[in-house]
């Protein structure tokens, strides 16, 4: 998909932005699982380079939260960032479409429909769309930490808060039974949740 922005006719400045734009978004989904109108919404204020993070603004969704990039992702950020001030140097948004106006993720799903053309999805849907970046980087998160070993239920906690989910619940759509290695994430889950349970009815 990132590729395919990078191949998006440049006629102007602004299709060479546009591409990178693209391009810039989908990264920043897959590698922090942001709903896709939280990356419409992020403003330029949002993102702090040296400390290595972007603020979400608080939805009826969500709450307000800091999130910790890696530094590839920082690089490629400044990088989106230094050709979109040059060209619409404008705007408060970070991701801006022609005039600086933000992007809606109506529009972004519009274009994508056209980037994903081709590309046989993996899941039920006969079709990627942008919310599903989200739903893999969540779901390769919590993979990779059954195969390991590692504590599942309190990082699926960290999970809950990284994701902004207000109740704590929501991750468990994450958590696929017919994914074998999500399995045992799933178990430990389930017992986290009756044991949060057990515990609540008892104060």
């Amino acid at each position: 998909m990132m590729k395919r922005s990078r191949q998006l006719p440049h006629r102007s400045s602004y299709t060479a932005l546009r591409s990178q734009t693209f391009e810039t978004m989908i990264g920043l989904a897959f590698c922090t699982g942001l709903r896709p109108a939280e990356v419409c919404k992020l403003q330029l204020v949002d993102f702090d380079p040296r400390a290595r993070t972007i603020v979400i603004a608080q939805t009826k969704f969500s709450p307000q939260r800091t999130l910790p990039l890696h530094s590839t992702v920082v690089r490629a950020l400044e990088r989106y960032l230094k050709a979109r001030r040059r060209i619409i140097p404008f705007g408060d948004h970070f991701f801006v479409g022609r005039r600086g106006v933000p992007f809606t993720p109506k529009k972004i799903g519009n274009y994508l429909h056209l980037l994903v053309r081709g590309i046989e999805p993996n899941g039920a849907r006969s079709m990627v769309r942008f919310g599903d970046l989200r739903h893999t980087f969540a779901t390769r998160l919590i993979s990779g930490w059954s195969r390991r070993g590692e504590p599942v239920p309190h990082y699926l906690v960290l999970l809950s808060r990284y994701m902004g989910h207000k109740q704590f619940n929501a991750t468990w759509w994450y958590i696929s039974p017919d994914c074998s290695s999500l399995k045992s994430a799933m178990q430990l889950f389930r017992q986290f949740q009756q044991n949060q349970t057990t515990n609540d009815s008892s104060l």
